[in-house]
């Protein structure tokens, strides 16, 4: 599935070890839709993915390829919305977005690493 909207919150990047001693990073961010009645949706991109979203200026518009998966945990349900790709609309690239960027995660290390660190 694909988001079209323009990038309006960068939230801190959150770092940390796996039980396995695996380092790991997410980056969530906000995009706001561009339909007739705007949506804001809070996104997680766990590891390094096309783009350094850190480089990437509020107001940006930006495609992002989301998978959607909802939990059960004690009677209580929690949905995540994770980035799977981020392609930049190339009217308001910036030169840092350019920047090459390291992938840390093979993506079998990356999926064993997002769900060994989930609370439930």
């Amino acid at each position: 599935m694909q988001i079209t909207g323009k990038l309006v919150a960068i939230m801190p990047l959150q770092t940390g070890t796996t039980k396995t001693g695996n380092s790991w990073e997410k980056q969530d961010f906000v995009l706001e839709t561009t339909e007739q009645y705007p949506r804001k949706i809070y996104i997680t991109s766990f590891g390094r993915k096309n783009v350094n979203i850190e480089s990437v200026t509020i107001g940006t518009k930006l495609t992002i390829a989301i998978e959607i998966e909802s939990r059960e945990c004690n009677g209580k349900w929690f949905t995540n919305i994770k980035c799977l790709n981020i392609t930049i609309d190339e009217d308001t690239i910036t030169p840092a977005a350019l920047l090459p960027t390291e992938f840390d995660f093979t993506p079998e290390e990356e999926e064993s690493n997002y769900e060994a660190n989930l609370p439930f």
